[in-house]
């Protein structure tokens, strides 16, 4: 844990987290799927799950954030 901190800057849940919520922000603009299958595909165990940490990191619903950057693509 201490190595993987060194070198990422981050302990691995938290490089985790990371990479799971870039990759379900791309899908939530970029992709036509359903909340529910992003987060399932993303890795994470729950759709409640999914939409907890995304509002924490966000500040808003996955559902919004779709809303929301979807029109500038």
């Amino acid at each position: 844990s201490r190595v993987f901190k060194q070198h990422v800057g981050a302990s691995f849940s938290e490089y985790l987290r990371k990479k799971r919520m870039d990759e379900a922000e791309g899908m939530l603009i970029h992709t036509d799927q359903s909340i529910r299958e992003i987060a399932l595909s993303c890795g994470f165990g729950s759709i409640a799950t999914f939409n907890r940490v995304f509002k924490e990191v966000r500040n808003c619903t996955p559902s919004r954030y779709r809303e929301i950057y979807s029109d500038f693509m």
